[in-house]
């Protein structure tokens, strides 16, 4: 379903991880003191590798050949070529964050 009321920060904050077999992923092509980054790891996210029960970011060529259950990408200035393997991590539900 699309919506475009999604909050990505607040939406990050309120996942319930009781099914630790779920893998959630933030994807992007910024750096980690971008903003955006900084408020994502202020609301539980991690940045050094996969943990359970917390989003884990990563930079694009990072996630290739790796798939989630839960991706949210930040496309902020990505090629279109970072964008497919972006988009084709998520196996159940993806989230494109615009800014």
């Amino acid at each position: 379903a699309l919506n475009n009321e999604i909050n990505p920060v607040k939406d990050i904050e309120n996942i319930n991880y009781e099914n630790t077999r779920v893998r959630y992923a933030l994807i992007t092509d910024c750096e980690r003191d971008n903003e955006f980054i900084m408020k994502c790891i202020s609301a539980g996210c991690v940045i050094d590798g996969i943990k359970s029960n917390k989003v884990s970011i990563f930079k694009v060529e990072q996630a290739k050949g790796l798939e989630f259950d839960y991706v949210y990408i930040y496309d902020k200035n990505m090629t279109k070529n970072e964008k497919y393997i972006a988009y084709t991590r998520a196996l159940s539900r993806l989230v494109i964050i615009k800014d």
